[in-house]
């Protein structure tokens, strides 16, 4: 037995439900296994929204994976109603646990920053109803480059809301 295996690893950003990983999932989890790792979340959002649904695939395919759906910052742009609906209809799958990609990037600015806050701000709103969950939900949000306020930026959500953060060291440092 590994001895890090006791410490119930999660891999929390996978990208690994795309085409270039296809005959090597089982290989990857088989390794991340025998490092320790338990649990690998496979992320989606990040590109297309089919990314999403090949995510949550993946994930119902794999007893140690589990998905979450989103959008990345530079995609919010491309983040209209059909797009909020299938993610909506997609966190009702049991092995999606979280909604994200989702946050800020205002480094890059791929897609203009009142768009980024939009779209951030219904995944938050949407992550507990839609994960059935009473006050808030779980998100992941890819935080890169954002120079707002700490404090600001995370009471945009509902008190008590549960994330991941992802965060790059200068903007961490913008935020101290």
């Amino acid at each position: 037995m590994n001895e890090l295996s006791s410490l119930g690893l999660i891999d929390s950003h996978a990208h690994i439900q795309g085409s270039e990983y296809a005959s090597e999932v089982e290989a990857v989890v088989k390794r991340a296994q025998e490092a320790g790792v338990e649990r690998i979340i496979v992320v989606g959002g990040a590109g297309e929204l089919s990314s999403n649904e090949a995510a949550v695939s993946l994930a119902e395919s794999h007893p140690a994976l589990y998905a979450t759906v989103g959008m990345h910052p530079h995609d919010a742009k491309d983040v209209g109603e059909q797009a909020i609906e299938k993610l909506k209809k997609l966190t009702a799958r049991a092995k999606v646990i979280a909604v994200g990609e989702a946050g800020l990037d205002f480094y890059y600015n791929h897609s203009p920053q009142e768009v980024q806050r939009t779209v951030f701000a219904r995944f938050i709103r949407m992550a507990g109803p839609a994960l059935g969950l009473t006050d808030s939900g779980s998100g992941f949000y890819a935080d890169s480059w954002t120079y707002e306020p700490k404090q600001r930026r995370s009471r945009s959500g509902r008190p008590g809301c549960s994330a991941l953060e992802q965060c790059w060291p200068s903007a961490a440092m913008a935020c101290c």
